[in-house]
């Protein structure tokens, strides 16, 4: 009796887990996950993990570093101030607001663009020291193709952001099923084409473009017209800066640390960026699936505790969080680490991608895995800090982990290769959800006081 009354409490709880807005969302971010995979899967299977490979893995970088830092500053840390002028603004002042930063953010992203089409050679020079001749010629052409999603990279976060904090989810979640199409699409098209490195990167840009007007229909359809004349006012400005400024130079230095990791598998064996590359896109896509999908849907909840002193509650929101990414997180870690070759071959071997590339790239998945599950931790945790307006903290635990990482990813690698910098990767993921949670403990919210509820 007692074993059946328990399994029904699991049962029970896995129901309410995953009968949810929460549920919906990752049900879309699994998709945008599956189609992810298959567009790394095709990419592999077309181009391997030679020196094609890597100077297109290289060119990519730059071009997303800008949309990860801009899309992940702007997540969390804009939403409880679009809460807030939602609340205390008349529609039609709110509406010239979220105008102003989409203009704002149109103009820095031309100009962003401009200097990164000036610049390409000296680009990858600094991300990819290891490269030949030949590759290097290559992944400046390839930059310059892929560098114009750099302007919708700075704008569709906004129109994100505003769905969100209206809790209108399902659209932003369509980000990676979207560009995933559009990348399929293009790779079905020119499969036999000997440029085809050339047609993908044009379609990285395209892909973008694609889901910024398909946000932009839906920000009008609830409420957001349009309107070239708005501006945002000097206090404005300094508010978002003060709100974006520390969270996107975080996950600047993250993200750097990847560049990194990747300058460093350059020089250790052709192919090596390529490996490091797809056993980490598996790594993110488990975060971005359940972590970010739980965190997205949490915020505003956490928003709203923190902006009425509801330490409590918030600390039961975090808590019931982190309970569902550790639950849905812990298969994963366990089947990449005992099964990395098996998954690795499953996922990948086919075309060019030979034994040698499965090889070394279970190798890198085999050392993330650990990894995983504190990797599912830390948006949940961070995502409390910006709810709570405590940017500094953010920016203060980036720095740490970036510099942590990139010492020891430079220090295991000499001794390990490629494994040595996963081991350091997963190693830093633990020590950050230590440290998260004693910084998040010891800001008032009484983090380790667990809650039972799902």
């Amino acid at each position: 009796m007692k074993f059946r009354s328990t399994r029904s409490l699991i049962v029970g709880k896995m129901k309410i887990l995953l009968n949810s807005t929460t549920n919906r969302v990752i049900s879309l971010t699994l998709l945008g996950s599956a189609l992810t995979l298959c567009v790394d899967i095709s990419i592999a299977a077309r181009l391997g993990t030679g020196a094609v490979m890597d100077a297109f893995v290289l060119a990519l970088s730059a071009p997303l570093l800008i949309d990860l830092v801009f899309r992940e500053g702007t997540k969390f840390s804009l939403v409880p101030i679009l809460i807030g002028r939602r609340e205390c603004l008349t529609s039609y002042d709110y509406s010239n607001f979220v105008n102003g930063m989409l203009n704002f953010f149109l103009c820095v992203g031309v100009v962003t663009l401009f200097l990164f089409e000036i610049a390409a050679a000296n680009i990858i020079d600094l991300l990819g020291p290891g490269l030949g001749t030949e590759a290097r010629q290559q992944s400046v052409k390839l930059l310059r193709l892929i560098a114009p999603l750099i302007i919708f990279a700075m704008t569709t976060p906004i129109l994100s952001v505003y769905l969100n904090s209206q809790k209108q989810f399902y659209l932003a979640a369509l980000r990676s099923s979207v560009t995933s199409l559009v990348i399929l699409i293009t790779l079905a098209s020119y499969w036999t084409s000997v440029d085809i490195d050339i047609f993908i990167a044009s379609a990285y840009s395209l892909a973008f473009m694609a889901f910024f007007v398909i946000l932009s229909a839906g920000a009008q359809i609830n409420g957001l017209h349009y309107k070239i004349g708005c501006w945002l006012s000097f206090d404005d400005f300094l508010e978002l800066a003060y709100a974006m400024g520390l969270p996107s130079a975080g996950f600047a230095l993250r993200y750097v640390s990847r560049l990194v990791e990747r300058a460093i598998a350059s020089s250790i064996v052709i192919g090596g960026v390529s490996a490091y590359y797809l056993a980490w896109r598996l790594f993110s896509a488990v975060q971005t699936l359940i972590a970010s999908s739980i965190a997205t849907v949490a915020l505003p909840d956490m928003a709203r505790h923190s902006l009425n002193g509801y330490q409590l509650e918030l600390a039961a929101t975090i808590n019931t969080n982190l309970l569902k990414a550790v639950t849905l997180s812990s298969p994963v870690a366990l089947i990449c680490f005992w099964f990395s070759d098996e998954l690795i071959t499953l996922l990948y071997a086919r075309g060019v991608f030979d034994s040698f590339a499965v090889k070394s790239t279970a190798k890198v998945l085999h050392w993330l895995a650990p990894g995983i599950i504190p990797g599912c931790m830390i948006p949940i945790l961070t995502s409390s800090l910006y709810a709570q307006k405590k940017y500094h903290l953010v920016f203060l635990f980036m720095l740490t982990s970036t510099i942590l990482n990139i010492g020891l990813a430079w220090l295991f690698s000499s001794y390990w290769g490629l494994g040595g910098i996963a081991a350091a990767a997963s190693l830093v993921a633990v020590s950050s959800v230590i440290g998260l949670s004693i910084l998040i403990h010891m800001g008032g919210t009484p983090l380790l006081r667990f809650s039972h509820r799902i």
